[in-house]
């Protein structure tokens, strides 16, 4: 099993998030640090991966709709993989 820790008081854009991703879940090099490209890596993780998140709050203020969007993206690919779990933590 796979564990990834986001801290999300670090966080400050939509690429840096990306970038923590990448680097936890080691995405492949050409990640193209979008939404459709997380769904992609995401719907093909070959392990049960777990992913927290922390200072969830934060990064909902600091994204904004973009962190909307990429929680949409997550329950979609969670959808697809029932491997992967996303857990948001205070």
């Amino acid at each position: 099993m796979k564990i990834a820790r986001i801290d999300g008081s670090t966080v400050r854009t939509p690429e840096e998030l990306h970038s923590c991703l990448q680097d936890e879940l080691e995405f492949p090099e050409y990640y193209g640090k979008n939404l459709d490209a997380l769904y992609d890596v995401l719907t093909d993780l070959p392990d049960e991966t777990w992913i927290y998140i922390s200072a969830e709050p934060a990064l909902r203020s600091v994204l904004g709709e973009y962190w909307e969007r990429f929680l949409r993206v997550f329950s979609d690919a969670q959808q697809e993989n029932a491997r992967l779990k996303l857990v948001l933590l205070h």
